[in-house]
């Protein structure tokens, strides 16, 4: 009888060990965006959209497809193309700067409105800028499963921004600052940047950019990775990428 118990409790590990539950490989996403699956194949359905940089957990590998978890428990299917090292995530954001670099710096793609009629956080693009140190040079990306998108660059790719739907009223906007390897002159101009881009889109908060400085600082140093301020209208989230040493903000509409 506790032979065929063991029998048992072997075997279950052994399962465990198949679907990944004992993993300790980590890769990270490379694109700029990536949509995770419900299953093996690009005809599954999307149940996630995962950024640059973001640190996953392999469970399982199919072909060229890999089983993950993100930290929030959920499990999905991406690609294996569009996943690896850090090496590979620093590798392809400079890829997709270098294609960036022809466009003047301080100008800006002027397009129409998009017709997107999600819900919006009420800021247009230009409110979401006003008030940065160095000016981002604005292009149109192609649309992601029907939503308009502009990418947005400066000093030397230690701020990119992301932003989401129509240009005039934005579904969410997203900001990278550089906050590791770079010296001090570059990581207070950065740190300027996340505080206009912050208040700009939660005007009337009562933090200056020395704040901003050491909340930037707090995220990347390995205690914090992660945080939040949230209004009824907007939540601005900070999440540390350790792939690029940089910090990633986002503003989009509170989720229920």
């Amino acid at each position: 009888m506790q032979r065929s118990i063991w029998i048992v409790l072997l075997a279950g590990l052994m399962g465990a060990c198949d679907v990944g539950w004992f993993s300790s490989e980590v890769v990270y996403v490379t694109p700029g965006v990536l949509n995770m699956r419900s299953g093996p194949s690009t005809r599954d359905k999307v149940i996630r959209r995962l950024e640059r940089g973001l640190e996953l957990t392999v469970l399982a590998r199919q072909e060229k497809w890999v089983r993950l978890r993100l930290e929030d428990g959920v499990e999905g299917w991406v690609h294996g193309d569009y996943v690896g090292t850090v090496a590979d995530v620093r590798a392809r954001f400079e890829q997709d700067l270098s294609r960036r670099r022809s466009v003047p710096r301080g100008t800006t793609t002027t397009v129409g409105p998009s017709g997107n009629t999600g819900p919006t956080i009420g800021r247009s693009i230009d409110s979401m800028v006003s008030g940065m140190p160095v000016p981002l040079a604005i292009e149109r990306l192609d649309p992601l499963d029907g939503t308009d998108r502009r990418m947005g660059v400066a000093a030397e790719g230690q701020l990119v921004a992301e932003f989401w739907g129509d240009p005039r009223d934005l579904e969410r906007a997203m900001l990278m600052v550089k906050v590791l390897e770079v010296g001090e002159e570059d990581l207070v101009r950065n740190s300027a940047a996340a505080h206009a881009f912050v208040t700009n889109a939660m005007p009337g908060l009562e933090k200056d950019v020395e704040w901003m400085s050491q909340r930037l600082q707090e995220l990347s140093s390995g205690d914090v990775g992660e945080g939040a301020l949230k209004t009824t209208r907007r939540e601005v989230t900070f999440h540390f990428l350790k792939a690029l040493g940089t910090v990633r903000i986002t503003v989009e509409v509170p989720t229920a």
